[in-house]
């Protein structure tokens, strides 16, 4: 429906026709004595004010098209300009014709960016109305904020100005675009004298959502989780993770300089290597116990030494550190003790010692974990608040 208006609305406003021997007689005649120098003196054209008075031009914008890319934007825009020029006056000539490349009358000094590709003057005979359309298909460079990445908004801009001391007076903005086109980018125009068209539309922040943010949440969690497994899992799941993390970082990094982007990046690699750090200094505490499982046939058998014993499970890179630690701060945990029993098993029994492993969190990486998470929900509150916050 919308494309059909298009055809319309061009087919009314560039009508082409063939001028007969006729009308290019009655148009030679009168462009004997015109000169394209001279400006229209009709009073039609002037516009009086507090500031004096001005020849005044009725301007349109009919925005057609408008199709958003990466940093720019492609557009198709009509311009028509329009004033009286009663030197044109043809009573003889009824219909509305456009006037040939050999006739050509005054123009005002309209400069358009980008410039305009196709142009043509209308003339209305009857009342000498001339109209200049000017068609602007091109592709808009856009600007942002750079900082702002990727919740940030493009602002293009078709600038139309005159060089001459004639005023541009824009009475409407006529929008073809269909409803979900003219959503996604907003057309306004600026305030008078000002004559520009504005155009905006926001970033790339909803396939960020997704490749970026959640992402990254989605591994500050695993590491976290990963706390309550075995040492060797929680190490490699950490080194994982700020292995992901920084590839992340790297491939969104936009070269002229920090952006929200990397702000939220560099806020998981940091907390993500904090979980790493407490990997390596506060370790799970492995407890180890024995139990007794009495058999039913008797085997006489002598004193049975049954061992029940504490102790930390330790790696290399671990023990380094801890007495890289220990020698900087003092020791910071309790010695590893073990003690042992000696009972003598009833005659007909035969006690089997079975070894059963569990694994806690001691309290100081329990206190550190709650730290950590209570910093990061923290840091995700504050970021939603500075996005919101920003323009």
């Amino acid at each position: 429906m919308i494309y059909s208006k298009i055809i319309l609305f061009l087919g009314f406003c560039l009508p082409i026709f063939c001028l007969n021997q006729n009308e290019r007689n009655d148009l030679s005649r009168k462009f004997k004595y015109y000169f394209p120098s001279v400006r229209p003196s009709a009073p039609d054209n002037f516009i009086s004010g507090q500031n004096g008075t001005f020849f005044n031009i009725q301007t349109e914008l009919h925005l057609l098209l408008a199709n958003p890319k990466a940093s720019t934007v492609v557009v198709d825009i009509l311009i028509s300009l329009t004033w009286i020029d009663d030197r044109l006056v043809l009573r003889e000539l009824p219909d509305r014709l456009e006037l040939p490349i050999e006739f050509q009358p005054w123009t005002p000094r309209v400069q358009t960016f980008p410039s305009s590709h196709s142009q043509s003057v209308f003339l209305t005979p009857n009342t000498g109305s001339l109209t200049w359309y000017q068609r602007i298909k091109s592709e808009v460079s856009c600007e942002s904020a750079a900082w702002k990445r990727p919740f940030h908004d493009y602002k293009c801009e078709i600038i139309i100005e005159n060089i001459g001391n004639e005023v541009l007076t824009i009475e409407r903005l006529r929008d073809f675009r269909q409803d979900s086109l003219s959503s996604k980018v907003t057309a306004h125009l600026d305030r008078f004298p000002l004559t520009n068209l504005v155009l905006k539309f926001s970033g790339e922040w909803q396939s960020s959502l997704l490749s970026v943010f959640l992402p990254s949440i989605l591994v500050i969690f695993l590491v976290f989780f990963a706390q309550w497994k075995r040492r060797k899992v929680q190490v490699l799941v950490s080194t994982a993770s700020l292995v992901c993390l920084l590839v992340m970082l790297t491939g969104n990094r936009d070269k002229n300089g920090a952006t929200l982007l990397d702000l939220w990046l560099s806020g998981c690699f940091l907390h993500s290597v904090f979980l790493l750090a407490i990997d390596l200094i506060l370790p799970a505490r492995r407890v180890r116990y024995s139990l007794i499982v009495p058999i039913e046939r008797s085997q006489p058998r002598g004193p049975v030494q049954i061992i029940a014993k504490t102790e930390r499970e330790s790696s290399g890179l671990q023990s380094t550190l801890e007495k890289l630690v220990e020698k900087t701060f003092g020791r910071i945990r309790e010695p590893t003790s073990t003690k042992t029993e000696l009972v003598t098993a009833c005659p007909g029994e035969t006690p089997i010692q079975r070894q059963v492993t569990s694994a806690t969190l001691g309290e100081r990486k329990r206190l550190a974990l709650l730290a950590v998470a209570s910093s990061f929900l923290a840091f995700m509150l504050i970021y939603l608040l500075l996005v919101l916050s920003i323009d």
